[in-house]
């Protein structure tokens, strides 16, 4: 009889520090910024196009680490593109980060 409480005092005891130990780790994983929350700032330097450039391979040359469609995306809103077709000569601006 003595066994049987020994044992399921310790598997008790076990549950009880793994339950703490998964609500540990659920808590600092709740607690933690993601990734996307880093606030950047950026400068916007001209680039004219030339014939056969595209918004994505303007924003690519000048991509520092970070998704080159969030760049395209903040190219055609700084520079007022109704959608993403450039001509020859025009002058845009492309987001660059600044580094602190």
């Amino acid at each position: 009889m003595k066994t049987r409480k020994k044992r399921v005092r310790r598997r008790s005891r076990r549950d009880f520090i793994m339950i703490s130990v998964m609500f540990a780790v659920f808590l600092l994983a709740a607690t933690a910024p993601p990734w996307e929350a880093r606030v950047y700032s950026f400068d916007y330097v001209p680039a004219t196009v030339e014939n056969g450039d595209t918004l994505w391979g303007l924003t690519s040359k000048h991509n520092q680490g970070l998704g080159t469609d969030s760049l395209v995306a903040m190219t055609i809103s700084y520079n007022r593109l109704n959608n993403s077709g450039i001509q020859p000569g025009q002058v845009i601006y492309i987001p660059v980060r600044v580094r602190p």
